[in-house]
């Protein structure tokens, strides 16, 4: 048996389980004629209890990108109406799995991450399975995990197309090497499009919204950079003017607000009240500043950054200094409680106003 046909009947048996009893589902031989239809590895029937029956159209991939998914939903073409495709793997990515979803294409991985959805007979089934891949390939980048990531996501985010690794190198201080194996990755995903052939074949495009997210995955706002939490006594408005103040008498003294604070100047979901503010000696500051040491009832937290990338691009509001938005949204989709909805919000603001916020080159 093929390594696809072995696939294949894995996917069988996990629709099959899945749908439970009275249905059935067993492989078809007969092959499809209609024209212009990619010709499938293999097609199902899904039988319900009362008779009623589906075909799907099975492309079997042992490893299946997202930069393969897309490739593969762009070659698809509509199928009669009992009909429906259906993909299946070894392992689906969760970006994989999103732009299937959005296609409307049913999925199946051996780890147990399903989605079957058709109209007649009807039936919707959606499972999780592993959310990382168990047993990856031998790459050098797999993650967006540590500082340097951050600076090239960042510059990725930051700054609008066309671009080139040695470009994005520069704005994010590190090696070109270093971020061809960031950009091969982000490539794979489906998260940035080169055009031309060669290395420095340019960054047509970056899909900025998603490339947070996926690095969301990686990163963690509280974990990540070294966080603790105060007490400002005379409250956060208050503890914001102190913080100005000290910025300006001080010598080297850099702050900037991400967060709830920071989303609510661009898109408030509602009254924030959990600060969250990158500087580099937390102790210090909370000191200059008359803030006290929480356990948990605190409503300020200070945060020692991974990198100093949180400083770059900054902007002002008032008398307050912000994180860049890459970074706000970032921090909110990975921060506690309605800070991730606040996130959410947010990047619906820079979708729909990116030229206020990217930077051209």
């Amino acid at each position: 048996m093929s390594a696809e046909s072995d696939l294949i009947t894995q996917a069988e048996r996990l629709l099959a389980d899945s749908l439970g009893r009275g249905w059935a589902v067993r492989r078809v031989d007969e092959p499809v004629r209609e024209p212009g239809i990619l010709q499938p590895d293999a097609i199902l029937m899904v039988t319900a209890p009362d008779g009623s029956k589906a075909l799907q159209m099975v492309e079997a991939r042992q490893r299946a990108f997202p930069r393969d998914v897309s490739s593969w939903l762009r070659a698809l073409r509509p199928v009669p109406s009992d009909s429906s495709y259906l993909l299946v793997s070894q392992f689906l990515s969760p970006r994989a799995r999103a732009l299937l979803e959005q296609a409307d294409v049913n999925y199946i991985d051996v780890t147990g991450n399903i989605l079957f959805r058709i109209e007649r007979p009807s039936v919707f089934v959606r499972r999780q399975g592993a959310k990382k891949d168990p047993a990856p390939p031998d790459e050098s980048a797999r993650s967006l995990r540590g500082a340097k990531a951050a600076r090239v996501v960042r510059a990725l985010c930051d700054y609008r197309e066309p671009a080139t690794s040695r470009s994005v190198a520069a704005r994010a201080d590190v090696t070109p090497g270093y971020v061809s194996k960031i950009i091969g990755l982000l490539e794979r995903d489906a998260l940035v499009e080169r055009e031309g052939k060669g290395p420095a074949k340019p960054i047509t495009r970056v899909l900025w919204a998603d490339l947070i997210r996926r690095w969301s995955a990686d990163y963690r706002l509280l974990e990540s950079n070294a966080a603790r939490l105060f007490l400002a006594p005379q409250g956060v408005p208050a503890f914001l003017g102190d913080l100005a103040g000290w910025a300006l008498r001080t010598p080297g003294g850099r702050y900037a607000v991400t967060g709830s604070f920071a989303a609510a100047e661009r898109a408030p979901v509602a009254p924030p009240s959990l600060l969250v503010c990158y500087v580099d000696a937390p102790i210090g500051v909370a000191e200059k500043t008359g803030l006290v040491r929480a356990t948990s009832a605190g409503n300020v937290y200070l945060c020692e950054p991974l990198d100093p990338v949180v400083f770059e691009r900054t902007w002002t509001q008032g008398e307050t200094v912000y994180a860049t938005l890459s970074q706000v949204v970032a921090d909110c989709l990975t921060g506690p409680d309605r800070m991730p909805a606040e996130g959410d919000a947010l990047l619906e603001w820079m979708a729909a106003n990116e030229e206020s916020w990217r930077l051209h080159a």
